[in-house]
């Protein structure tokens, strides 16, 4: 009788210890889930779909490209790297529209991806602030921003 109240307080023990175990495991991937499904990808490659879908479209139909990033409300975009896309294709699809440029909307994209090193867009971003100087009149500050592009 004491070795089968022995074996079942083990028992109890190993079965503390494998649910002790699986909880961890549980909480651990309803952790992972939750940043891959608000997306947690600030500094990623992710982003809105709809920005992206246009990014796609910027340079081959700039006029499609237009039209859908005029439906998109910018109020709705999560992050703060959707919002400077969002305002990078917004300049972009000004300039091959013949729109005048914002510069100061520029330079802050400008010290956004400097600072978050996203060397694709922030070329971007300096050939916008270059043509920007250029149709503004300003011959060498448009030639000082290409380079640096």
């Amino acid at each position: 009788m004491n070795t089968s109240v022995l074996m079942s307080y083990r028992a109890q023990q190993r079965c503390s210890k494998l649910i002790a175990h699986y909880s961890t495991l549980i909480a651990q991937s309803l952790i992972v889930a939750v940043c891959l499904l608000t997306g947690c990808r600030e500094g990623g490659t992710a982003g809105d779909t709809r920005l992206l879908a246009v990014d796609s479209i910027v340079d081959s139909d700039s006029v499609a490209a237009w039209r859908q990033l005029q439906a998109v409300d910018s109020a709705t975009l999560a992050t703060d790297a959707d919002r400077m896309l969002y305002a990078l294709l917004h300049q972009q699809l000004r300039y091959k529209q013949y729109l005048p440029l914002d510069t100061a909307v520029l330079m802050r994209l400008n010290e956004y991806y400097t600072a978050h090193r996203n060397n694709a867009q922030h070329t971007r971003t300096l050939l916008l602030l270059g043509g920007a100087h250029e149709d503004a009149g300003h011959i060498t500050a448009a030639i000082t921003w290409y380079k640096r592009a």
